[in-house]
């Protein structure tokens, strides 16, 4: 069963939470309640639609490209992107540039899929220059060459949280540039051939937390290009059939 992308608006002590439905919803165990929104949905281009305050606004989405280039000049504080159970394809990377945190709520892990296509092929998912959060999304990607990464992290002095989210395929599934500080959450890797996270600051300046995360098949569990071992906290993690942690030069970590 096929549907619009909707985004249903809340302003709630002053955090937009936008819902979205995926164009592939699941045959089983979802009800369509959700076609209600698109009975009354208005365009965001259309001139009489209401301004994003404590009122209620219905807008349609064909993709995740529209979200991102509606929320570029429609937002106004912190936002939470509701994503439904089903289907997203990503053609191209997803900029994330705003002025405030943007966070990614998936229905379930399993539940809410990101497909990458071949057209972003080469290229990541998500290319984040200021605060970002991802919960509860599975990440597929359509190549583990090189610069198919699902979220690349490059904003500085800023707080990244991904959390019960899964990546396959990947060649980096998380790759973190720069000073910032990042948390890692009950997440697994599978298959990503350069590594799950790739951790990079040459300045060392970074702090990063790593909890109860599972990586499998990849070349690299945590690879750490050099990064100050007491800025690091990696605990319950489970590293299967390859070697994971990595230890550079520069950096005294110890191998799991």
């Amino acid at each position: 069963m096929k549907t619009k992308i909707i985004i249903f608006i809340i302003c709630q002590m002053g955090i937009a939470i936008f819902t979205l439905v995926a164009q592939t919803k699941p045959d089983s165990g979802y009800s369509d309640n959700t076609n209600l929104f698109t009975n009354n949905s208005v365009s965001p281009n259309n001139e009489n639609s209401a301004p994003i305050t404590d009122n209620k606004e219905i807008n349609p989405f064909l993709s995740l490209t529209e979200l991102i280039e509606f929320l570029n000049i429609n937002m106004f504080g912190p936002t939470i992107v509701m994503l439904d159970s089903g289907i997203y394809e990503i053609d191209e990377t997803l900029i994330i540039d705003f002025p405030y945190l943007l966070t990614f709520q998936g229905h379930s892990s399993n539940g809410t899929i990101i497909n990458a296509t071949s057209k972003v092929s080469g290229h990541p998912l998500f290319n984040c220059k200021t605060e970002s959060c991802f919960k509860q999304i599975t990440f597929n990607a359509i190549s583990n060459s090189t610069g198919n990464d699902a979220i690349v992290l490059e904003n500085n002095d800023k707080i990244n949280e991904v959390s019960k989210c899964n990546f396959t395929g990947f060649n980096k599934a998380i790759l973190l540039k720069n000073s910032q500080e990042l948390w890692v959450n009950e997440s697994e890797f599978t298959d990503c051939k350069g590594a799950g996270i790739e951790l990079t600051d040459i300045n060392n300046m970074s702090k990063y937390y790593i909890f109860n995360c599972h990586f499998v098949q990849c070349n690299k569990g945590i690879n750490q290009i050099p990064v100050k071992s007491e800025n690091t906290i990696i605990l319950n993690c489970s590293f299967d059939n390859k070697p994971t942690v990595t230890e550079q030069p520069t950096a005294s970590f110890t191998e799991y």
